[in-house]
């Protein structure tokens, strides 16, 4: 009974000083980094020029679904051969 009461006593000494301690390591990590200067892009953005022809988008359209679908489809294609060699 003597070192249950001895740990209830720790563990609220240990909360107490947590509870008092931790806003002012909080403060001190976080103090630091509010002083930092903060560079702001300067992003401006115009219409396009040219607007994309249907030859370009047929062709980037292409080449992404050939890119994804591609190993995706070689991988559905070969999944029997790869359980048997597993």
């Amino acid at each position: 009974p003597d070192l249950g009461l001895r740990l209830a006593a720790v563990c609220g000494a240990l909360r107490t000083f947590t509870s008092v301690l931790t806003p002012l390591l909080l403060r001190g990590l976080t103090g630091s980094a509010r002083r930092l200067p903060v560079p702001h892009a300067r992003v401006h953005s115009l219409p396009p020029e040219q607007k994309l022809g249907v030859l370009e988008l047929a062709i980037g359209l292409t080449s992404c679904m050939v890119t994804f679908l591609l190993p995706a489809g070689w991988i559905l294609l070969y999944l029997e051969s790869y359980k048997k060699q597993g």
